[in-house]
């Protein structure tokens, strides 16, 4: 059983950002009022997560996807797989990879060094501002996909997913539409 979490930090400055397009949706504002007692009431339908996050989320979100998801590809290319890793924001706003110290040996399961880097990362919560994790999973339509979830402190957490399949005789991949939905808040409950 593999138990212990050594983190190593990589200070990586983010590239532009790949795949993860900003909304131009806004959100909706009613003005309702209680015919009984009179009072006015405002009801904000928000369309996308950036109508609610700071500037500072939607920055720091953007960076942990697009310095996550290339890398992930580029591991896949070169290994035809890859143990999850994270990265980290600091309260500096830099970006560092965090990867969990794995025994090669022992070849943990992959949903063991996850939880060991969401361990980690915990520990790390004090001095930073966001964090990402990235792991090649298996998806419902039975394909293959990279997952990033990414989680701010200020209560944002979305799983970001690129579907991909594996050209004949192992030549490559092909990546599909990126995706993104809600995910469960590890980090900062």
């Amino acid at each position: 059983m593999w138990s212990r979490t050594t983190l190593r930090r990589i200070v990586l400055r983010p590239h532009a950002l790949l795949g993860f397009a900003r909304s131009t949706t806004r959100a909706a504002t009613v003005r309702c009022r209680d015919e009984r007692s009179g009072s006015a009431t405002t009801i904000r339908f928000v369309t996308s997560w950036r109508d609610g996050a700071s500037q500072e989320a939607q920055d720091d979100l953007d960076g942990l996807v697009a310095a996550t998801l290339p890398l992930a590809q580029k591991m896949l290319a070169e290994h035809g797989e890859f143990y999850p890793f994270a990265a980290q924001v600091t309260e500096a706003g830099e970006i560092g990879m965090v990867a969990a110290a794995v025994d090669d040996a022992s070849r943990p399961p992959s949903s063991d060094v996850i939880e060991g880097l969401y361990e980690g990362l915990a520990r790390l919560a004090s001095e930073s501002r966001a964090v990402a994790v990235a792991s090649d999973v298996r998806i419902a339509s039975n394909s293959d996909a990279i997952r990033v979830e990414v989680e701010h402190r200020d209560g944002i957490a979305i799983a970001v997913l690129l579907p991909y399949t594996t050209k004949r005789f192992g030549r490559g991949h092909e990546f599909g539409a990126l995706a993104a939905g809600t995910a469960e808040r590890r980090i900062w409950l």
